[in-house]
């Protein structure tokens, strides 16, 4: 796959290998790894499996006179210990049995002792005492290494919490045990059941109906190394927030679950009957989401920047009216790189500019004394902006009758991104083209072609697709790719997968989401395949109506943890917190899914979390996805696509490689990255779904 226009110069972090765990049980630590294991309070699970025991014999042989050593047994064999509410038992001492050719065996000294998960505990090189460090789970390997002959087992630690603020007696919380009576009453509003999850992200909002507010609730989640048990009250309407104090639960659950499935389970006591629980499975992907989000706030005006994992910001403030403007800044597009936004300004008048993304100031814009005219030449409603921030496609909304906004015109101008110069133009549809937006790889065009209305307000259009070219400019080869349709005739606001073979896209009643029912849908490029996203637009946790409440959607310019990312507008209920579902009046809010990067031809879209970190007063809406703007050489990073140079080492961004690219590190061909299962994404080395 070849590299993409910008992908070369930035990259992706590949989510760490996963170990696979041994069967694990639920004992305490252990307080002398040298007892027997039925006193130590430590589980042990014993394997066959030759890997967790590997030894081999040394290349070169002992002293003269002396035994060869051969093999090492561990004990014990991949115990696992508990932490319970930060607080860490006793480590596990191991040793090591030293088997020799003359066919004796005793007790190993003068060993080497690692753990490859120093994050989870530590171990003493000379005496392998091994130690949780009270700071999360995990699972890790421990190596015994002497005159290179070595030996392996895994060793986990399952970090415990348990809320329980009315600090109930055992017997009240024992209720729940057993509990077989289906509750009648009880709903789970959100999170939705089989929801991917990444990392990064503030903790999801449990939030339930159906209960009483003297209800009794125990809410539980179960991983292999997390567990978290909560019983308590919860007044209408029914929330249960992870604490964050005196322990942040969130944030050791994402410590501790780097990836895999996760049991959820809600139950009720109301005081005569506790029923059974509700048991959902959510997803966690190995993937830390990165990025900014630059979203509209309807009600303000301003457009906003959402780091992700963060609180949202005010990041282009409205400008001041001119000429009986109204005075508002939407419409945007940011470049994949993160490096040049581009918007339209000054509300109905609409010339479009272009600001530097890094600080917000402005670079260029196309008009702002319009002498009286109330649509400027240069106006433009949405604009499309190259990989790189280069160059700007534009002209929607330009026409020959600026008395009403209404236009027929069916061009697009290129041009620089700080210039009016048009460079190249498209031509020759029967419609209006609107909502073009540029391909990562920098050589396609995707927009919509109404054939009705203005730029703003139309309710028919179909999906096209164009090659373009910026070394000598130009398009060719525009075609339709998804035709209107009678049910939702309004095919529009395309965004490219970041492996720009793909497209997600809208399918409305209209193009204006207020008081409108939309779709979230994919195609590839050549139109052959297209399906709806049904999982993201709710199918199995909505009522039908909010289904097709769904709009504006934008692809996370990387891939990370096997997923493509996808952020969308949706004025569904979020849970019981925004309930108002009056078409008029409902609120719109950031929504995101995760799509399986392996796509075929069945959905591959999962149920999608409400996205944290943006306010729930505003109207929010058009959430753009790029990158944040690039760190130079020297700086720290996280991932190859944090840095203009397109490599991460050890946490810095670096000129090169120096060998292949680990996850995240720019590529051009899947060979080019280590990790053998990896594909080259975009530009990017990424992680395939576990």
């Amino acid at each position: 796959m070849e590299s993409t226009a910008w992908g070369a110069t930035r990259g992706l972090g590949l989510a760490s290998l996963v170990l696979a765990l041994a069967a694990c049980g639920s004992g305490s630590a252990a307080s002398d790894s040298s007892a027997d294991a039925s006193d130590s309070g430590v589980t042990f699970t014993e394997s066959s499996d030759a890997s967790s025991a590997s030894s081999e014999a040394g290349s070169e042989s002992g002293e003269s006179g002396e035994a060869q050593l051969l093999s090492i047994e561990i004990v014990p064999m991949n115990p696992v210990v508990e932490v319970v509410d930060g607080v860490a038992m006793n480590g596990v001492g191991f040793t090591a049995t030293a088997h020799y050719d003359n066919g004796n065996s005793n007790t190993l000294t003068g060993g080497s002792w690692t753990y490859d998960q120093p994050a989870v505990a530590t171990i003493d090189a000379g005496s392998g005492v091994w130690t949780p460090t009270a700071n999360q789970g995990g699972t890790g390997t421990v190596t015994v290494e002497k005159d290179g002959v070595s030996a392996s087992t895994s060793a986990t630690v399952i970090y415990r919490i348990t809320h329980d603020p009315g600090a109930l007696p055992p017997a009240t919380k024992g209720v729940f045990d057993g509990a077989t009576t289906p509750d009648p009453a009880l709903s789970v509003l959100y999170p939705y059941d089989q929801t991917v999850f990444p990392h990064g992200l503030k903790g999801p909002l449990p939030q339930l109906a159906g209960g009483a507010d003297t209800d009794l609730y125990h809410f539980e989640i179960q991983a292999p190394t997390f567990s978290y048990e909560a019983w308590q009250t919860a007044p209408n309407p029914t929330r249960l927030p992870f604490p964050e104090t005196p322990i942040d639960v969130w944030a050791k659950f994402e410590a501790s679950v780097q990836s895999g499935d996760v049991q959820v389970s809600y139950q009720r006591y109301d005081g005569t009957t506790a029923y059974a629980p509700i048991q959902h499975t959510w997803k966690i992907a190995n993937a830390d989401l990165t990025g900014m989000i630059y979203y509209w706030a309807v009600n303000e005006g301003d457009v906003l920047r959402l780091p992700v994992g963060s609180d949202a910001e005010v990041f282009m403030e409205k400008p001041p009216p001119a000429n009986g403007s109204e005075d508002c800044i939407a419409c945007h597009s940011v470049s994949s790189d993160g490096s040049t936004i581009v918007a339209s300004t000054y509300g109905s008048q609409s010339p479009w500019g272009t600001w530097n993304a890094a600080d917000g100031s402005k670079i260029f814009l196309s008009g702002e004394d319009f002498g009286g005219a109330y649509y400027p030449a240069d106006a433009s409603g949405f604009q499309a902006i190259s990989p790189e921030g280069d160059y700007v496609v534009h002209g929607q909304s330009v026409g020959p009758d600026y008395g009403g906004g209404l236009t027929t015109n069916g061009t697009l101008d290129m041009t620089l991104a700080n210039s009016t110069s048009v460079l190249a133009t498209l031509t020759g549809m029967s419609g209006a083209p609107v909502h073009p937006v540029w391909s990562h790889d920098g050589n396609k065009l995707a927009f919509g072609l109404r054939t009705n209305g203005n730029w703003l307000d139309f309710t028919a259009s179909s999906l096209w697709i164009t090659d373009v070219d910026t070394t000598t400019p130009g398009f060719a080869n525009p075609a339709q790719i998804v035709p209107s349709e009678t049910a939702l005739p309004t095919v529009t606001y395309p965004t490219f997968a970041p492996d720009s073979a793909w497209i997600a896209f809208n399918k409305a009643n209209q193009a204006r989401t207020r008081e409108g029912a939309g779709e979230l849908w994919m195609v590839t490029t050549d139109g052959a395949t297209s399906f709806p996203l049904s999982e993201a637009n709710g199918v199995a946790d909505l009522t039908p109506g909010q289904q097709q409440m769904n709009f504006e959607p934008t692809f996370m310019p990387v891939s990370v943890g096997g997923y493509y990312w996808l952020v969308f507008v949706s004025e569904r209920p979020y849970g019981n917190t925004l309930t108002d579902q009056a078409p008029a009046s409902r609120r719109k809010q950031l929504w995101a899914t995760a799509i399986d990067a392996q796509l075929g031809t069945v959905d591959p879209s999962h149920p999608a979390f409400w996205l944290p970190g943006q306010g729930l007063d505003n109207n929010n809406m058009r959430g753009f996805w790029a990158l944040s703007p690039c760190l130079q050489e020297g700086e720290s990073c996280s991932a190859g696509f944090d840095c203009c140079g397109g490599y991460c080492t050890d946490g810095t961004c670096s000129i090169g490689p120096g060998g292949c690219s680990e996850q995240g590190d720019a590529c051009v061909v899947d060979a080019d990255c280590c990790d053998e299962e990896a594909v080259c994404v975009g530009g990017f080395c990424s992680a395939i779904i576990p």
